[in-house]
């Protein structure tokens, strides 16, 4: 079991190196994975979470982040940051 996890990890490794080469940051879909990429994304900037959704989530709430809380609501994987920015950044208009 351990060794199907060290390969599993080798994997995920190589496509975050593959992606980061490639000018992309990986964005993961899991819930988990999602919040704590959310949360990290901007900090750098001085810029912090502030709303999430995510198709696991069952109910709206407040969730303690590491940097700050956040609202939390069910929907499609997306998060707004307090610059104002979003992920997925909003269509252009025509």
């Amino acid at each position: 079991m351990a060794r199907q996890r060290k390969a599993q990890q080798g994997e995920e490794a190589a496509k975050a190196a593959e992606q980061a080469q490639q000018g992309e940051e990986a964005v993961p879909e899991d819930f988990d994975g999602f919040t704590a990429w959310a949360q990290r994304a901007k900090v750098n900037d001085g810029v912090v979470l502030v709303a999430l959704t995510h198709p696991d989530v069952l109910e709206p709430r407040h969730m303690d982040g590491t940097f700050s809380g956040f609202r939390l609501a069910p929907g499609p994987a997306g998060a707004t940051w307090s610059d104002g920015s979003t992920h997925p950044p909003p269509a252009p208009q025509p």
